[in-house]
């Protein structure tokens, strides 16, 4: 098992429940989950599934892994970033107790081919992050005025991981491409922050297609949207939830 720092925020749920399943994005921690996880608190039973900080796992072994650590009844589940290929691959084998997916600044496709090659020509991407003036943080990875706590949060979730472990990561980004012949049946509700400039809106494109009930949700903020904005995106989470529910 691999805690994470949220566990005070699950609340225990049973069978007949409604489960909000977190699957965090590069980083792979669940520290950036905080602001939305304590939103959440009393509202919906959430758990946070992080990947092993230390293995260099490939997208279908993430997703082993994630199926191994899913909690038993009915779930939601929220794929941010990198985990929405994570999230797919579940879906594709099947995974039934999977009741909806959010999926939040994700992407089938390698996004910003010329951002990804640029990136893993850094040698140590976790130390340029950890050291990268706060300004210089605030346009590239917000693009929008944030809090200290929000920039003090962002590297220290990067801290956790090794900076091989994130370089690793970035390659299966910019070589992974899911394709799908089939439309998948569950329902898709693909969040988005409308000033986010690494994933264009063209990713959530791939999504209407390869989904028979999609909607798009744009709400106020970069793409870390669910850090800047968790009150708006907790609403639109425990909305779905509500929606299954009743």
């Amino acid at each position: 098992m691999y805690p994470t720092a949220l566990e005070e925020h699950r609340r225990v749920s049973t069978d007949r429940d409604i489960t909000v399943v977190l699957l965090p994005g590069l980083h792979g921690t669940g520290r950036l989950f905080e602001p939305l996880a304590s939103t959440l608190s009393g509202q919906v039973p959430t758990q946070v599934i992080a990947y092993p900080p230390n293995e260099r796992l490939s997208i279908a072994a993430c997703a082993r892994f994630v199926a191994s650590q899913l909690p038993k009844g009915r779930i939601v589940l929220l794929a941010e970033s990198f985990s929405g290929l994570v999230a797919l691959t579940l879906l594709a084998w099947g995974t039934p107790s999977i009741e909806a997916v959010v999926f939040c600044g994700s992407f089938a496709e390698p996004p910003r081919r010329w951002l990804l090659r640029l990136a893993l020509l850094v040698p140590n991407v976790g130390w340029l992050i950890r050291w990268t003036p706060k300004f210089l943080l605030r346009g590239v990875c917000f693009g929008a005025p944030v809090s200290r706590e929000q920039l003090t949060l962002l590297r220290a979730a990067v801290q956790e991981v090794p900076s091989a472990m994130l370089t690793h990561r970035l390659r299966l980004v910019s070589t992974t491409r899911f394709s799908t012949e089939t439309p998948f049946e569950v329902p898709c509700c693909y969040l988005r922050g409308r000033q986010d400039h690494f994933v264009p809106l063209r990713a959530a494109r791939w999504f209407e297609r390869h989904f028979k009930r999609f909607t798009l949700e744009e709400v106020e903020g970069p793409h870390f949207v669910l850090q800047t904005n968790p009150a708006a995106c907790a609403r639109l989470i425990t909305g779905i939830v509500k929606d299954i529910e009743s």
